[in-house]
């Protein structure tokens, strides 16, 4: 199984501070009915978009905002056309490699041998870029705080 982390919301028009800002907010999400439930119980609009067409869907704003792993959001860069990120984390996302045990046991030695040493490699390859998006979330995270702290004092001083 691979982690892909939590799943975040994006959004073009606001910053999602509570429940309460995802009322009625037309929001992409993918078509399982538990993630439709979550959001219906908010109030939110959820629609269901295929994937690939969603950076168009929030690009012509048919959409407001979508919700994704970090890692998700990057890779496609979502980023252009969104301008809020929320750390939600409403959902765990990982990715599982599932089969037929009868299939993959009647495999030969040497077929099951590749198999698994390509889903290894798999892995491998994914975690350090997974690590990396979380590095670059917290240094992210640490600047926005630093410049929030700054304007705070810039208005304090003006009033």
């Amino acid at each position: 199984m691979w982690d892909s982390g939590y799943r975040v919301i994006t959004t073009s028009t606001k910053q999602i501070t509570s429940p309460d800002d995802l009322l009625s907010m037309k929001l992409r999400v993918p078509p399982p009915p538990i993630i439709m439930s979550i959001f219906r119980s908010f109030e939110a609009a959820p629609t269901s978009i295929n994937f690939t067409e969603v950076y168009s869907a929030l690009q012509t704003r048919l959409v407001e905002g979508q919700e994704n792993p970090l890692a998700i959001i990057s890779s496609t860069k979502l980023y252009e056309v969104q301008k809020y990120c929320s750390l939600t984390n409403h959902v765990w996302d990982g990715f599982w490699m599932l089969g037929n045990s009868n299939m993959l046991l009647a495999q030969q030695v040497g077929a099951q041998a590749v198999r698994n040493a390509g889903a290894l490699d798999a892995y491998n390859l994914m975690a350090p870029l997974f690590e990396q998006y979380q590095k670059q979330l917290d240094a992210s995270q640490k600047i926005s705080l630093q410049l929030l702290q700054e304007l705070q004092k810039l208005q304090k001083k003006q009033s």
